[in-house]
């Protein structure tokens, strides 16, 4: 035993190309997602509502082609052009950091101005069920919405608890269709 490093880690108990949680990592999971929790509670993160895409649900018959599937009105007041008539569930209420970028508001030929956030913004989510395309993360405070289009989290996970994901997000201009979906 090397007094400067601690104890050695015990030998794994089965061949190195399978992957196994060892018993001693039993708990850790939850502790340092507890942690993070509180870090961001306590200092840099903000309160955030998911909303999860119900796939499950009956294909909306206003604006769905019923041969192809495909979404055919996107401004649909059924579905809100999601394609699916119970379009999106309250997964609850979690921490997150967020990295966003600048805003820039031009004004056009009429005086009207608009927000041109094309780009993403980086969230990392601590405890949030793993986020898939199209779904809705909003801020509790300033009812900001974002939307998950095209791109999968990095997900940090230990005993098979989710720790922490890192996703990127579009940010949705006041007056979306999805901002129906705040209720508080």
């Amino acid at each position: 035993m090397d007094p400067y490093y601690g104890p050695e880690n015990p030998d794994s108990t089965g061949p190195y190309s399978d992957f196994v949680t060892h018993s001693y990592l039993t708990g850790h999971a939850n502790k340092i997602r507890l942690d993070l929790e509180r870090i961001f509670r306590l200092y840099s993160g903000k309160l955030v509502k998911l909303f999860s895409l119900q796939t499950s649900s009956d294909r909306c018959p206003e604006c769905t082609d019923q041969v192809t599937g495909q979404v055919l009105l996107t401004n649909c007041l059924v579905c809100n052009g999601s394609g699916y008539t119970d379009s999106y569930k309250d997964m609850g209420d979690y921490w997150a950091l967020a990295d966003i970028g600048a805003a820039l508001k031009l004004t056009g030929d009429l005086g009207s101005s608009h927000n041109t956030r094309t780009g993403k913004d980086q969230f990392v989510l601590v405890g949030a069920p793993p986020l898939s395309d199209k779904d809705l993360l909003a801020f509790v405070h300033t009812k900001d919405m974002y939307k998950v289009v095209d791109s999968e989290p990095q997900i940090v996970a230990l005993s098979g608890e989710i720790i922490t994901q890192v996703v990127g997000l579009s940010y949705l201009t006041v007056g979306s269709s999805e901002y129906k979906y705040i209720t508080w």
